[in-house]
């Protein structure tokens, strides 16, 4: 594969076009998109990133890489509860979690994802997911993923207290 090629010698614009050629004739291929969305998020490119990254999801929608991800573009964007819900989705999907902590999956209500929040709802959603990644880092301390999770939390926290 050409764009992987580019990609491991360092040329990230010539791989973001050579994967996006390969998108057009491969437009179900959820690897490359979530690629394709990696390389705009390492650029700040959050915008796009995170469309790249919805059209692999749609594809694989338990990839755990593509979920985190997303959380970490949607942050970058202020996009908070779509963020949170990503990060949700992270956690749900885990086999290193899913089984070992009880995990509400309407910790953020699906059903509004696409809505309005008010701040103080924001951070109520923000206050219950921390709670559940400390409860997951007391589990599992040096997962790197996890704590990427919590930086990702914290960060919305933080954002809501400006």
């Amino acid at each position: 594969n050409k764009s992987m090629e580019l990609l491991f010698r360092g040329n990230h614009n010539q791989g973001i076009l050579a994967l996006e050629a390969h998108l057009q004739k491969h437009p179900n291929d959820a690897n490359s998109w979530r690629l394709l969305g990696k390389l705009h998020q390492d650029n700040d490119q959050d915008q796009r990133a995170v469309s790249c990254l919805i059209q692999s999801i749609k594809l694989n929608p338990q990839n755990l890489d593509t979920l985190l991800a997303l959380g970490i573009s949607c942050t970058n964007i202020l996009d908070e509860v779509k963020a949170m819900n990503y990060i949700k989705h992270w956690i749900l999907n885990n086999p290193a979690y899913a089984q070992k902590i009880p995990i509400d999956p309407t910790i953020i209500p699906e059903e509004r994802i696409d809505g309005d929040f008010k701040m103080e709802e924001i951070r109520q959603y923000n206050g219950r997911m921390i709670d559940l990644f400390s409860q997951a880092a007391n589990l599992n301390p040096n997962d790197p993923d996890l704590l990427s999770c919590l930086a990702v939390l914290h960060r919305v926290y933080m954002h809501g207290e400006v």
